[in-house]
């Protein structure tokens, strides 16, 4: 009988996070799909993250924040195997997804692998608007593509690798509440305020009514957003929200 370390595929899974106790072992379990090396880098948790993912056999280590790229080029430096899967801690891969993954790696041809999400709002997943579809490269070879800093979060350098796509999903638990949902887009639109002031780019005043009007009209009409019903139409308002705030917070000065 093969054991699990001899049937997993040699990747390593890198997940950043801060106090996601809530979150930290649906994703974990997802992960143990795939590999047995769960590398967990947390800036600071003062509740039972670590206990959670160390009690599932997580490799967990600290690192003071230092932004994104940051945070996740240092986890890719402690990974056993070169093929790092990237995800977050409110994310979880799906059956579908694992078993691609699986039958991939038996023998990869590519430098990076491009996967699709599926987000849920309020415990329900959301089919139209701009968050779907949404596809993003979460698997990639940390010998040839790290994380650079882009905007608000980061994004993989990937200098010219061909991707392929995978079929099944991540599952992305973003917001269990409009309130939450919030909380999180605020600090983000915190977040390019500062990056644009720290490079002296301001942004002109009419700039936040006039791409948060067309971010509400782009995600609810013309995405149809409106078809996910109450959660299209919180989602629609708060991005326009969003939007609005990181471009009135642009405009001012440090």
């Amino acid at each position: 009988m093969h054991t699990l370390e001899q049937t997993l595929i040699p990747i390593s899974a890198v997940v950043i996070c801060k106090n996601e106790e809530q979150n930290i072992a649906r994703c974990i379990k997802s992960l143990q799909q795939v590999t047995n090396d769960i590398v967990v880098v947390d800036s600071g948790s003062i509740d039972n993250t670590i206990a959670i993912a160390e009690s599932l056999g997580a490799r967990c280590f600290y690192h003071a924040w230092e932004g994104y790229s940051n945070q996740k080029n240092y986890g890719n430096s402690l990974a056993l195997h070169d093929y790092i899967i990237s995800i977050d801690a409110d994310e979880e891969i799906s059956e579908g997804l694992a078993k691609s993954i699986n039958v991939e790696m038996k023998n990869p041809d590519r430098d990076a692998y491009e996967l699709n999400f599926l987000t849920s709002y309020q415990n329900k997943f959301v089919y139209y608007g701009s968050w779907n579809p949404d596809r993003h490269v979460r698997i990639f070879k940390k010998s040839k593509i790290s994380w650079g800093e882009a905007g608000v979060h980061e994004e993989l350098i990937l200098k010219g690798a061909v991707v392929k796509r995978l079929k099944g999903y991540i599952h992305h638990y973003t917001a269990h509440s409009r309130q939450y949902y919030r909380t999180k887009l605020t600090r983000y639109a915190q977040e390019f305020a500062h990056n644009k002031q720290c490079k002296n780019q301001r942004s002109l005043a009419l700039k936040k009514y006039i791409s948060a009007s067309f971010r509400f009209i782009k995600d609810y009409v013309f995405y149809r957003g409106f078809l996910d019903g109450k959660a299209g139409l919180d989602i629609a308002l708060e991005e326009a929200r969003y939007t609005y705030l990181k471009y009135k917070w642009s405009e001012e000065s440090l």
